[in-house]
C-alpha cells in the first residue's frame, strides 16, 4: 500500500492516552504521513515531556487549555485547524465524543473516510446543551465511519446501541505495545530516599487520581499493612482531588506510608512500574464505565505488561479476566480490611505464578499489536478498495 495522509484527532491532550500514541506510531511505521490534532491541556493536567507518535508524525497543538468561554473559542480554532488539515487527508481517525463532534461540523459532507476508535464511554443522557449536541454528532460519525473500534468488549455493545450500529464495533483494548520497556532509571527510589521513605516494598497505583477509583480506600488501608510497605500515587489529578487524599493521608497518620506524585513524565512512570512488587487496579463499582475497564484501562494493561501482580477488583467484566488471567487477587474495593488482607498475603508468598499469568495475557492478547491489527487490515483494504 502507498503511503497515504492520516489525519488523527482527539480534543484532549494526547499524552494521557498511550493507545492514541501506539497508533500513531504503527501507522507512521508503515509509511502512512501521520498529522495530529489535539487540545493544548491546562497546565494543571499537562503531563510533563515529550512523547513519541511515530516517524515522521506532526503534532499540532490547538488552543489555550482554558475553561468557560476560552474553551469554547478553543474549540472552534479547533474545528477551523480540523478543515484546513482536511485539504490534504486521504483518512481521519478520531478517539473522543469532542473531536468526533468537531469533524462532523469541519466535514458536514462526510468527503474524508474516517475511522472511529470510541476512547471515552459517556452516555448521551449524561450530557447538556452543547456537549449533547456533539454527542449525537459522534454518533453520527461512528455511523458513517467504514471501522469502529471501542476498548472493551461490554463497551461494544453499549455503543452499538446508544449509536445504532448494525455492526459491532471491534473491540480495541488499550494494550501497551510488546516492545522492551524503557530501563529503570532508579528515580523512584531516590525521590523515596529524599524523603525518607525507606520502603522494602512497593504498591502501586497509577493513572488518573479521581474519586471512585478506591484510591482513599487504598490510602486507608496503608496504615494495615507490613512495616516498610508504601504507595506510591502517580498521576495527574482531578480538580480539587489532590487537596483532598493530602487531607486524608494526614487525617490517617500515614505520611510514612504513602507517597503523592502527581504529573509525572514517563521516564518516571516506567521507572515506578518496574520498582513497584504490587499494582492496584481497583476501581469502585461506580458506574457502567467502572465496571467495564479490564481491557480499558492503562492500568491494568501497564501491569500486565511489566509481568506486575495486582490487586483486582471483584467488579464487573474483571470477574471473567481474572478467572482467565489469574494475575491477583479479586479484591473487594469498598473493604478497607480487604484491601489490606490482600497486599498482607501477596506479599508473605512468591507471586511468580501472578507474573507468569501477566507475561502469558500480554503474550496471548494484550499486546497493542495484537489488539490494533484488525483496525491496520481494514485500512488497508479500505485503500485498496478505493
Amino acid at each position: 500500500m502507498t503511503s497515504k495522509k492520516i489525519l488523527q484527532l482527539i480534543y484532549q491532550d494526547p499524552a494521557n492516552h498511550p493507545p492514541v500514541h501506539f497508533s500513531c506510531q504503527l501507522l507512521a511505521e508503515l509509511g502512512h504521513q501521520i498529522t495530529y490534532i489535539a487540545r493544548t491541556p491546562d497546565s494543571a493536567m499537562k503531563i510533563p515531556g515529550l512523547y513519541d507518535l511515530g516517524p515522521g508524525s506532526t503534532l499540532i497543538s490547538v488552543g489555550q487549555g482554558r475553561t468557560g468561554l476560552g474553551d469554547k473559542i478553543d474549540y472552534l480554532r479547533y474545528v477551523i485547524a480540523i478543515r484546513r488539515a482536511l485539504k490534504n487527508a486521504d483518512l481521519v481517525i478520531a478517539y473522543n465524543f469532542l473531536a468526533a463532534g468537531a469533524l462532523a461540523l469541519a466535514d458536514p459532507f462526510g468527503r474524508v473516510p474516517v475511522v472511529y476508535h470510541n476512547l471515552d464511554l459517556i452516555e448521551l443522557d449524561e450530557l447538556r446543551g452543547a456537549s449533547k449536541f456533539l454527542k449525537s454528532k459522534e454518533l453520527a460519525i461512528a455511523k458513517r465511519a467504514f471501522f469502529v473500534m471501542t476498548s472493551s468488549p461490554a463497551r461494544t455493545e453499549r455503543f452499538a446501541l446508544a449509536a445504532g450500529l448494525s455492526t459491532l464495533p471491534t473491540t480495541v483494548m488499550n494494550c501497551q505495545r510488546a516492545i522492551p520497556l524503557p530501563p529503570s532509571t532508579g528515580e523512584l527510589r531516590r525521590i523515596l530516599n529524599e524523603r525518607g521513605l525507606r520502603w522494602s516494598k512497593i504498591v502501586a497505583r497509577l493513572g488518573l487520581m479521581a474519586p471512585n477509583n478506591a484510591i482513599e480506600n487504598t490510602i486507608r488501608a496503608s496504615k494495615l499493612w507490613p512495616p516498610g510497605c508504601g504507595l506510591v500515587l502517580a498521576g495527574i489529578p482531578a480538580p480539587g482531588f489532590l487537596e483532598q487524599i493530602e487531607a486524608l493521608i494526614q487525617t490517617e497518620g500515614v505520611q510514612d506510608r504513602v507517597l503523592v506524585l502527581s504529573a509525572v513524565p514517563y521516564p518516571l512512570w516506567y521507572d515506578i512500574l518496574q520498582t513497584a512488587d504490587i499494582g492496584s487496579a481497583l476501581y469502585e463499582p461506580h458506574d457502567f464505565g467502572n465496571q467495564s475497564m479490564a481491557g480499558a484501562g492503562n492500568k491494568l494493561n501497564l501491569y500486565l505488561r511489566a509481568a506486575l501482580p495486582c490487586l483486582v477488583p471483584d467488579i464487573g467484566d474483571f470477574r471473567a479476566f481474572a478467572a482467565t488471567y489469574p494475575v491477583g487477587p479479586l479484591v473487594d474495593s469498598a473493604n478497607v480490611q480487604a484491601i489490606a488482607d490482600a497486599v498482607t498475603e501477596m506479599l508473605d508468598r512468591d507471586l511468580s505464578p501472578e507474573r507468569a499469568a501477566a507475561a502469558e495475557a500480554v503474550k496471548r492478547e494484550f499486546s497493542f499489536e495484537h489488539q490494533y491489527q484488525p483496525a491496520l487490515n481494514a485500512i488497508a483494504n479500505y485503500f485498496q478498495r478505493a
